[in-house]
């Protein structure tokens, strides 16, 4: 998964589905100079917060538009060039890992799932379910021994 930003900008290979001639003639005849055109003009920003909107780490769209996405993004292979929010963006919400974790073990395992499944960060548990991080990192590790 990603955009079209890197090969329209000349950065990789456009694919052969990717039509980039369009837009780059917007900005000029000559290819290369079209390229440079183009990347000043993305990095101006024209003033939107395009990554304040992005939803699940990487999807632009609504949340409704994010949750039809998770299944397709589930299985994808994990490319290491990808930045952490990117690789992140199928997991589960913490809000749906912890739901219905009424006991102290099923918390447990859900602190454990959450940590070393989904690489969500000891701060981000700790203040999600109310405990320090040092805390929710001795609960990961014991659960870890267990299994």
């Amino acid at each position: 998964m990603g955009s079209s930003y890197r090969a329209t900008a000349g950065q990789t290979e456009a694919p052969e589905f990717l039509a980039i001639d369009w837009i780059l003639s917007q900005f000029s005849g000559r290819r290369a100079s079209a390229m440079r055109a183009y990347r000043h003009f993305v990095s101006q920003g024209r003033e939107v917060a395009v990554w304040e909107d992005l939803r699940a780490g990487s999807l632009l769209g609504s949340d409704e538009f994010a949750e039809r996405m998770k299944p397709l993004l589930a299985d994808a292979p994990l490319d290491p060039n990808f930045l952490r929010r990117e690789r992140d963006a199928a997991r589960p919400s913490l809000e749906t890992l912890f739901c219905n974790a009424t006991d102290k073990v099923t918390r447990n395992q859900r602190i454990h799932d959450a940590v070393r499944n989904h690489h969500y960060t000891l701060q981000e548990v700790g203040d999600h379910i109310g405990l320090h991080f040092s805390t929710i990192s001795i609960i990961a590790k014991q659960i870890a021994g267990d299994s």
